[in-house]
């Protein structure tokens, strides 16, 4: 018993000259400190005064998976017209130049929304333009996989309708 008691002296020993407190004693409770370094004193709430209550946070999964959804939809759009119109041509189908350039301007406008409409949906705002917004990302076709993405946004959407102001 002896020896376990001088081991543990000693570890408090090296503990204290290391980190100024040993191990076994109890820490202290801290107060709120201020900006300045002061202690803050809190006010004795009035009998007859409303108490603070905080509204729960909502759960927004839904809305945020289909902000992500339709970012990456309108950003993979906007490569694909700006790669289509400026350096190959459109890989899947031999188009005019100036018939192609216009076609590009459209879908990344139609992607512009899609990114818009996934920025509101993240933070959770205004729900019938996200819908709208995303029913315009449908004809970005941006590799016709950012067409698929902006449709199941678009349903994933529609599902979370409460998660919205």
């Amino acid at each position: 018993m002896e020896f376990e008691e001088n081991a543990d002296s000693a570890i408090d020993e090296r503990y204290r000259k290391r980190f100024g407190e040993t191990l076994h004693e109890e820490p202290g409770m801290l107060g709120p400190v201020g900006s300045e370094g002061e202690p803050v004193t809190l006010e004795p709430v009035e009998p007859g005064a409303e108490p603070v209550v905080l509204e729960p946070v909502k759960p927004r999964t839904k809305s945020t998976l289909s902000g992500v959804l339709l970012i990456v939809a309108g950003m993979l759009a906007i490569i694909t017209w700006g790669y289509s119109a400026f350096i190959l041509g459109f890989p899947l189908i031999s188009v005019e130049p100036n018939t192609l350039i216009v076609f590009a301007i459209a879908g990344s406008v139609f992607a512009v929304f899609a990114v818009i409409a996934g920025i509101m949906a993240s933070v959770g705002k205004n729900w019938k333009t996200c819908v709208v917004f995303s029913l315009l990302g449908i004809l970005s076709i941006g590799f016709l996989v950012s067409s698929i993405l902006c449709l199941i946004a678009f349903i994933g959407l529609l599902m979370a309708k409460k998660e919205f102001d």
